[in-house]
């Protein structure tokens, strides 16, 4: 071989094991940087058939190279007001849907795939829904919000009239009465009614062998009311005997006549229904009363408030709801941000604003602001989703269907009910 060409042979070897060793280098250095990623964000994709799936994705910083990277442009905003009890008997409704908003907003302003930026405008109701509707109109007025979230069935059957009057999107959370499944078009509903978990619970109640039940519900709420008429009909229809029910107001503190109408008919059992506070009174004063019977109830009983509240009263009640268990991911994302596990109807919360985000990244033409009509159907084009709180699908009018879970207490925490 000529000396010349030799020559050029070997430079081109050390070439080729440089750029390899640099290849092997930087390729090392990529893995360390990704191999311990940390959690920053959640983000929803959506599939060709309308199924939107929230998983949690990681993100790891990159090391600059000679270049800076290219400026993001801003993100375009978009107001969403939400009409939730932050004070008041059902504040902590109000808290565990606003936790899980917040948490699910900093996902999505924080995500580059989201080309939208959510800003929340919170209205509290201070657990009165007369105070509802003039909310509704000062966000969509005012605030100029492309969509409205609810919190609570009395809440959210205040404002759907005037969703559809102005033609702004209603999402609801934490509201399972049947009348928001044909509240108008723009209406959209994130769990199911509350009438299939009530007959769960009466399957439940008699499968375990129980013939007898009282039940304790709260007059006042739309979802429960649909709760406890669903369980004494499906009860008696399983051959069980109902032998009193006794109602009560959003006042009332004091459940002892109630309880004592109910204990005197010998109930082999009572079945608890109501919002968190009611549940957490009432299981106190029923076991302080001598009813050492095992209880049932309602999703009132699926949260961390009311057991703290409740204390033993609770232990060992049985109840039936549309969420399963929080992943350890998201429970972990509640108690960095709050210290505490997380609230009912956190991850339904989380997972609505996701699927909102999608909705509106799916409605913006990258120049204007998202129109309601346009939004609106986006969200009937997504016909489904998996997310914090399990799967729901949805029907064509938007309203959502999940699968009835049984749950129990147990050492102080809920657990699913074997």
């Amino acid at each position: 071989m000529h000396p010349k060409n030799k020559l050029i042979l070997i430079l081109i070897v050390i070439a080729a094991l440089g750029l390899g060793y640099d290849h092997y280098r930087n390729g090392r250095r990529i893995l360390s940087i990704t191999g311990t990623p940390q959690l920053l964000s959640y983000e929803t994709s959506t599939s060709a058939d309308g199924t939107a799936t929230t998983t949690p994705t990681t993100t790891a910083p990159a090391k600059p190279r000679e270049s800076a990277p290219a400026k993001q442009s801003p993100k375009h905003s978009e107001t969403i007001g939400v009409i939730i009890p932050l004070s008041g008997p059902q504040a902590i409704y109000g808290q565990g849907i606003k936790e899980g908003l917040d948490l699910a907003a900093k996902g999505v302003n924080d995500t580059d795939k989201f080309r939208i930026h959510i800003n929340l405008v919170y209205e509290d109701t201070r657990s009165d829904v007369k105070n509802a509707p003039a909310a509704a109109r000062k966000l969509i007025t005012t605030d100029h919000a492309v969509a409205l979230i609810t919190g609570t069935s009395p809440i959210s059957l205040a404002v759907a009239p005037i969703a559809e009057e102005t033609r702004t999107v209603l999402f609801t959370m934490a509201s399972l009465a049947t009348k928001l499944n044909t509240a108008g078009d723009y209406v959209f509903k994130n769990d199911d009614v509350s009438s299939k978990i009530g007959a769960a619970l009466a399957e439940e109640v008699r499968k375990r062998g129980f013939a007898s039940a009282g039940t304790l519900f709260a007059a006042y709420n739309d979802a429960v009311v649909e709760y406890n008429e669903a369980f004494t009909k499906t009860f008696a229809e399983k051959g069980g005997a109902i032998t009193g029910s006794e109602g009560f107001t959003q006042e009332t503190t004091d459940f002892r006549t109630q309880i004592q109408k109910l204990i005197a008919q010998k109930p082999a059992t009572i079945a608890v229904m109501g919002l968190q506070r009611d549940c957490a009174i009432a299981v106190r004063q029923i076991r302080e009363l001598g009813y050492t019977n095992q209880l049932f109830g309602y999703l009132c009983f699926d949260d961390p408030g009311t057991l703290l509240a409740a204390g033993n009263a609770a232990e060992g009640v049985v109840m039936t709801g549309f969420n399963g268990m929080p992943t350890p991911l998201f429970t972990g994302l509640v108690k960095d941000a709050y210290g505490h596990e997380p609230l009912r109807w956190s991850a339904e919360a989380f997972d609505g604003l996701k699927l909102l985000a999608v909705a509106i990244t799916r409605s913006y033409d990258g120049e204007h602001s998202v129109s309601p009509t346009t939004l609106k159907e986006t969200l009937s084009s997504i016909n489904g989703y998996t997310g914090e709180a399990g799967h729901a699908d949805f029907d064509a009018d938007g309203n959502a269907s999940r699968e009835a879970y049984v749950k129990t207490v147990k050492n102080g925490k809920v657990e699913i009910a074997q």
